[in-house]
């Protein structure tokens, strides 16, 4: 396997000013990570609409209903790694 970025300008310092190494990596990422989060998403969403409409027991109600909150909580504490991968060294940002 291997990973690498391809920048199409001579300016190294680029990516510094941007926000550095780690942020980019993470914004490059973005768009596959948010697909893959909200089709988990989705997939919570029916497991829950399925267990309401075959008049499930409670209890597999709401743990199909948590299971749709860990899914959101998942989105949201992934949006919120891009400031951290922002202002983290390099090497100690979350990859994703």
């Amino acid at each position: 396997m291997q990973i690498g970025i391809s920048i199409l300008h001579h300016d190294h310092d680029y990516i510094e000013r941007r926000g550095g190494h780690a942020f980019f990596s993470h914004l490059r990422g973005a768009p596959d990570r948010t697909r893959y989060r909200e089709e988990a998403l989705q997939r919570g969403e029916r497991l829950y609409d399925d267990a309401v409409a075959a008049g499930g027991t409670p209890e597999e109600i709401c743990g199909a209903g948590l299971i749709v909150l860990q899914r959101a909580a998942l989105a949201v504490d992934e949006f919120l790694t891009a400031p951290q991968a922002k202002t983290e060294p390099v090497g100690e940002a979350v990859a994703a």
